[in-house]
């Protein structure tokens, strides 16, 4: 279970929040007491905006793990990210080009490394960027994601969700 946690790969490394996003996390925390959840044991402290639909979204444009721009592969013109509640992360990339009428739509995981996976994008970071780096088993993600659902919209997901995102980074 331990070759799990590889912190020298690569792929984890895309995930390691900068020192100054750390710093701003930290300060974030200390401002927003209310919002703050936490664990009995460990006593981890989450912020709930950290969780939100948007800022997950900017942080994995920001780590280029989702692509910032994307192009038509019908007609090459660039797509627009629009809100779009018939996908799992409410966003979409999508192509009105009046030029050849067609309305092409594209999943903004597309190309990337969870483009499989069929999970909330607050579950994935958290899963990817808490769990993962703080080495948590398979066990304790599941039972953090479980305690703390309120963070994630009341959404959780199962085991075996969470062994293929660990799978993912590992690999």
């Amino acid at each position: 279970m331990e070759d799990l946690y590889i912190q020298n790969d690569e792929k984890f490394k895309m995930f390691q929040k900068s020192e100054s996003e750390e710093k701003e996390e930290e300060k974030k925390i200390n401002e927003n007491d209310g919002e703050e959840e936490e664990d009995d044991e460990n006593i981890t402290i989450y912020n709930k905006k950290e969780f939100e639909l948007e800022n997950v979204i900017k942080f994995m444009f920001n780590k280029d793990i989702f692509e910032k721009v994307k192009f038509c592969p019908k007609c090459g013109k660039i797509m627009s990210l629009e809100n779009n509640k018939n996908y799992l992360d409410e966003k979409v990339w999508r192509c009105r080009s009046k030029i050849l009428v067609h309305e092409e739509k594209k999943n903004i995981r597309e190309n990337s490394l969870f483009e499989e996976v069929n999970i909330p994008l607050s579950i994935l970071y958290f899963l990817t960027f808490y769990c993962f780096k703080e080495k948590l088993s398979i066990e304790k993600a599941f039972i953090e994601i479980n305690d703390n659902k309120n963070l994630f919209g009341g959404k959780t997901c199962s085991i075996k969700g969470i062994t293929k995102v660990f799978s993912i980074i590992r690999n």
